[in-house]
Formats: structure tokens, sequence, C-alpha cells
């Protein structure tokens, strides 16, 4: 149910029906006062015989008609006390939280929160983004939906970490799936970090006294969080569901740093954070949102701990609140795409927006050098592919292009440190040495140059492909009418067993189709299938190449 519906269901209720969330707005009511009476009482008494007293006045007082509240304010009248009339929106502890109370305001500690998703709500079929947190204090933890435009205000929240002592305002409660509480925030509620120095702050735990070390005793169904030395154990790979999906697994260990024979194994599903991606064997990670998991067979069995979209390493909060705010952009211009309206927020990541670009892993799949074309271009290309198979095109110039052309070859698997990344166009700028780092070849789920070689009759529009073939034609190249103007478009007839088809470079990029012999085996690699009147064509591109066959 989202924020919209609840509100929908609420109003269609009785008007005369008992406020559900009446029974724990009381009890936090009276501990309240309770705490305001002994601390103003003049007199050196103790709590039992405050209650004592209340008892008292209730039984030749109250007459059946005195609340425990009001007994304390007859019982503070006696002490020469004036307590305070009641809030009427007292902070609730987590454990009071119950399904339909509305108009709430809680207090707990930031466990962890997911990575911004888009919903679509079933009554109107408008879309939004949502999120969701982890708040805990020293009893319970508590699930929480952040709702719509809420969700880019939370976390982008620059006071915002991991542990956070956060006060929840103007919040209701729904059911989850397991009939369990769960905490509403929308654009009605109001979220603030509040300060450690506060009397609060000492009512709850903070996120570093709940760590473990991988030697400790932990629980199956225990959530954990777990602090030691990162050690690589395999690569990320797929896994196929059982409705036929695809996900993805990141296996790895954590060991005592005084003890390394001392290990826990961490499994993590379906996480994009990229921040995983940059762990280094022997970094002292804390990695957060964990459950302890009985796994084996036979009668052998241990414990792992295993994680979700949500988990993260404490260390890396700032890579992990970068890569969020980047989601919330791409997913607002989206929706205001999709829905036909405009938008000034920025998607492209970079060091003049104030976003700092994430790393991630790549393998490449093509390298160009502009100077192939163009004597006094300085620029060199790339074509990127990662585990998700997006294909991005990567420009590098100075100390980056010198680099890719020395040290890169097709194929390496490599950290990427751009200078700016567009995710919607999938463009990445590099320009500093050290903007490419070679990583562990074998990835297996991230797809490797030859996975594009495709045969003609099989080239599907849209595709990025690499054909090898044989020159039908001598190149041609003449003057196109364009909208910019008279455009030089280079073609070639190429041909394999299946069929044949036309090669087109338009600008420089048809100098690369120039000299090439009828005859001549060459090999298309990274080029872009497009079509026109149902006709289909081949394409240069910046990163493609057009190579020589030593057979030819």
């Amino acid at each position: 149910m989202t924020s919209e519906d609840y509100h929908q269901t609420q109003e269609k209720s009785s008007l005369g029906a008992a406020s559900p969330s009446f029974a724990g707005r009381t009890e936090a009511q009276f501990r309240a006062l309770l705490s305001e009476l002994l601390e103003k009482s003049k007199e050196r008494i103790s709590k039992e015989k405050l209650l004592e007293l209340l008892e008292e006045k209730k039984r030749n007082v109250g007459g059946g008609y005195l609340t425990d509240q009001g007994a304390l304010f007859l019982v503070g009248a006696d002490l020469g006390v004036t307590l305070s009339q009641p809030d009427q929106n007292p902070v609730h502890r987590l454990s009071e939280i119950k399904p339909l109370q509305r108009n709430i305001t809680v207090l707990g500690r930031l466990l962890t929160c997911s990575p911004p998703k888009k919903y679509t709500r079933k009554s109107d079929g408008r879309q939004g983004i949502l999120s969701r947190l982890l708040l805990f204090d020293q009893h319970v933890t508590l699930a929480a939906t952040v709702w719509g435009s809420k969700t880019n205000e939370l976390l982008t929240i620059p006071e915002l970490h991991p542990g956070s002592l956060l006060k929840i305002s103007k919040a209701y409660v729904t059911s989850g799936i397991d009939n369990s509480p769960v905490l509403n925030i929308d654009d009605n509620s109001k979220v603030e970090v509040l300060s450690e120095k506060g009397d609060e702050s000492t009512r709850i735990k903070s996120l570093e006294e709940q760590i473990i070390f991988p030697d400790e005793h932990f629980e199956d169904g225990r959530r954990i969080i777990i602090r030691g030395g990162f050690m690589r154990e395999g690569d990320q790979r797929q896994y196929l569901r059982k409705d036929g999906s695809h996900g993805r697994l990141f296996a790895f260990g954590l060991v005592k740093p005084e003890d390394p024979s001392k290990k826990v194994r961490i499994v993590i599903w379906d996480n994009d954070n990229p921040s995983f991606e940059s762990l280094e064997d022997g970094e002292i990670v804390t990695v957060a949102n964990l459950r302890a998991k009985k796994v084996g067979f036979s009668g052998n069995h241990s414990l792992e701990l295993h994680g979700d979209d949500s988990t993260y390493v404490v260390e890396k909060w700032q890579e992990t609140q970068d890569w969020f705010k980047r989601l919330i952009e791409t997913s607002l211009r989206t929706l205001d795409n999709s829905s036909g309206g405009q938008t000034n927020l920025p998607h492209t990541a970079s060091s003049s927006s104030g976003l700092h670009v994430l790393p991630f892993i790549t393998r490449i799949l093509s390298i160009s050098a502009a100077e192939e074309d163009n004597a006094t271009d300085t620029l060199a290309y790339a074509l990127l592919v990662d585990y998700r198979k997006r294909k991005i095109s990567g420009t590098f110039r100075d100390k980056a292009r010198e680099e890719l052309i020395q040290n890169f070859s097709v194929d390496d698997v490599v950290l990427c440190k751009p200078d700016s990344f567009d995710e919607i166009a999938l463009k990445a700028q590099f320009s500093i040495g050290g903007s490419l780092v070679k990583v562990r070849p074998k990835r297996e789920d991230i797809q490797s140059s030859a996975a594009l070689i495709t045969k003609i009759s099989n080239l599907e529009s849209g595709s990025i492909v690499s054909v090898e073939s044989m020159a039908l034609s001598e190149p041609l190249s003449r003057e196109i009418s364009t909208k910019e103007g008279m455009v030089r478009r280079t073609e070639l007839v190429v041909g394999d067993e299946t069929g044949e088809i036309k090669v087109l470079g338009w600008r420089t990029l048809g100098k690369r189709l120039e000299g090439i012999r009828i005859g001549t085996r060459i090999f298309l690699r990274c080029v872009e299938v497009q079509s026109y009147a149902s006709k289909k064509f081949l394409v240069l591109k910046n990163f493609s190449r057009v190579e020589i066959s030593s057979k030819g």
C-alpha cells in the first residue's frame, strides 16, 4: 500500500472509532510525565514510592475516573510540582509501534537504507520513487518506507550517516507482509538528524557498539554488523532464479586482523553498490545489515552471513550516498520523460556537479585512437561493458589517453575512475593518469569481446556487434546533404557466408575504410547495426576498429 492509497483508506474509516494508537500514546505520555515529576520534585523520592502514591491517589480520590496520568497531576500538586500539559504527539519507542497508528513521532538510529527504486501505484498507475530503511533502538529493529520526494530529501541529507539518531514526525504505520509494523514517511512527514550531545542519544546504543568480529558467535537469523579484514574469495557471478531471471551474487571473506585463521564467509545478493568493487585484500571494513544463515547438507552445516541490496560498507558510506544521489537523479529524469514533463535535474555526475563519480568495473571491448582519422586530434576512444551488459562509450584525453593506448588491450578487466559519467547516455570522460586500473581478468559475469561476433544474417538493429567479413567492393566516398550541410560519407560492401551488408563511415571515420581492396579479409570490431526502410547497414563509431586480417 502506498502513502496515497493509505490516506484514502483512512478517510473512509468511522469518525467515531477509537484511536488504535491511544494505548501507545498514553504510555509514552505517562513515562514523560513521570520523569518530569521525579526531576522537578524537591523531595528526594524514589520512582517506586512515587508509583505507590499514584495508586493511593487513584484508590482514595479517583473513584474509578482517574487515569494514571490524571493521578500524576494530583500527586505532583501534593509535592508542589506543576506538570506541563501532556504532549499530544509524544516520542514513541520503536517497540511501541503498531499498525494503523497515524501522525506519530518516533526516535531511532539508522541501520541501513536501500537504493531508491521506482514503483507504480495500483490505484491509478502513477509512478514515483521509494526507499526502505531499517531503524533500531535498544530493543527492536523497525522497517520503514520513504515515499516520493521525501526519498530525495532524506537520502541526500549531508549529516546522514550509519547510526544517525533520527527523529521522525507525522509518520503513519501499516502492516508488512508478515503483519509486522512498517513505518511510512511521506511528504507530510518531518525527519531530523539529532545531535549526539542531547539526552535522547543516551537511550540508544551507537552503531559502533553493535559491531562484532569474525571470531565471535552469532545465532542463525540474527542481524549482524561485522568488522574484519577483506579477503576476496571469488569474482561476482550470476545465478538463475526460480522464475528464470538472472541475479548476481558477490562472495568474500572477513578475517580477524589479529588472527587470520578466524574467518567468516559473506555472500551479498543482488547488490549493485559500486563501493564493493573498490575493496582490496587486507582492507579493514565494517559490513552492515547482514543476517546469519545456516548452510550445508548431509548433516554438515556452517553459518554464513548473507546480505541484500541494502547491505553496505560503513567506511564507504560517502560513496554509497553519492550512488544514491545518482540513482535518484536518473529515476526522476526518467519519470519526467515518461510523463512528458521536463526537469533541470543534472544526470551527469562529475566533480563540477558536486558529486563524486564512483569507480566501476568493466571489460574493454574495443580501443581506437582518433589519430587514425585526424593527426591533430588528441583523443582516444574505448567501448566498455559492465556486468549489466551496459555498453559505455569512453573518451580519453591527456594522460588517460596515453595510458589507454600504451598499457591496455581488448578484453582487459579494468576499474574505471572517470572524470564524469552520464548514466543515461552511457558516456564517460577520462583525462588523468590512473583513470583505468587492471583487475582480475576472470569476470565471467562480464561478457568478452568474442560475445559480440555475429554473422550478417543474425544482425539486430540497434546492437553493437563485431563481424568477420570480406570486402566485396572498393570503398566509395561522396558528399551527402544533411541538416548540418554537406557531410562526407564513405561506404563499403562486405559479406560472409550468410549474406552481404554495407558499412558506412561518416566524416573522418570514413578514413578507416580507405585503401581496402576487394577480396581483403577484414574484422569490423564494435560497429553499430542501424536500419532504414527495412534495410540494415553497419555504421562505424568513434570506438570502432577496422582490422585487416593477416590471412587476407
